[in-house]
């Protein structure tokens, strides 16, 4: 259960804007919470909201807007946050490709370091994928929970909008999927560093795994699957506070 503490309101609609499910619209001029749609928990809107105005009963009071570490590590991790609003305007490819070969200094299984990278990059080409992956989805009946976003709500949870697309491939055998996975993952946090959003792209991936005719369309090679995609772009939305999460889930023996 969340609320939204009227007299810290200022209506500013920050928090509609960064709720990933819709469950917060504007109405007369005002956020209103819509109980009936699924909430993440992903505190996007208490995250982003600039007067510290909304609350979740599951967060102690006193845990709800901690102090912002100093440490630039910690902050890098407590502050990093899924974008789905970006800018018309790709990155620098200088940057991007500087992540990648950052992130080659990443764990990897017997240092084999089999992960490729496919970059779509440019608004246009990112947007050709997500016409692509919606006529397929239509065509094919897969996921038509993406195609009723597309059509009710002219949603698109597919790319966000973004304007360049990472796709971490791994070969077929023991490890690669792990590999990838942890590259994706030192690379997303390099490029937050140097202020470029990133979103985890969990419905590209399994449309990706659902539609050979998109593996074909993108020019997968042969024998590569996607481990994991990465949205990217410059961010067109800013967070200001470090949203609450719980205690880890550790027994010791």
């Amino acid at each position: 259960m969340m609320t939204i503490y009227a007299e810290k309101c200022i209506r500013c609609g920050a928090c509609v804007s960064a709720c990933p499910t819709r469950r917060l619209t504007m109405e007369n001029g005002a956020p209103v919470v819509h109980a009936n749609q699924r909430c993440l928990t992903c505190m996007h809107c208490a995250a982003m909201c600039p007067q510290k105005a909304i609350h979740f009963d599951a967060v102690p009071s006193y845990e709800e807007y901690i102090d912002t570490p100093e440490d630039t590590v910690l902050q890098l991790i407590t502050m990093r946050r899924s974008i789905r609003r970006f800018k018309p305007e790709a990155p620098e490819r200088d940057d991007l490709a500087w992540a990648l070969d950052m992130a080659q200094w990443a764990p990897s299984a017997k240092n084999l370091r089999p992960t490729q990278w496919l970059v779509v990059y440019g608004k246009d080409k990112c947007d050709d994928v997500y016409r692509t992956a919606i006529r397929l989805c239509q065509e094919q009946n897969v996921m038509p929970d993406v195609v009723a976003q597309q059509k009710a709500e002219n949603r698109n949870s597919v790319t966000c909008g973004c304007t360049t697309i990472l796709l971490a491939l791994a070969p077929e055998g023991e490890w690669g999927d792990t590999d990838a996975v942890i590259a994706a993952a030192t690379a997303e946090l390099l490029l937050q560093h140097i202020g470029i959003g990133t979103c985890w792209g969990g419905y590209m991936h399994r449309l990706l795994a659902a539609l050979p005719d998109l593996r074909e369309a993108l020019n997968i090679p042969e024998g590569c699957h996607c481990a994991a995609a990465l949205l990217c772009g410059i961010p067109d939305e800013t967070y200001r506070n470090v949203p609450w999460r719980p205690k880890a889930n550790v027994e010791w023996r």
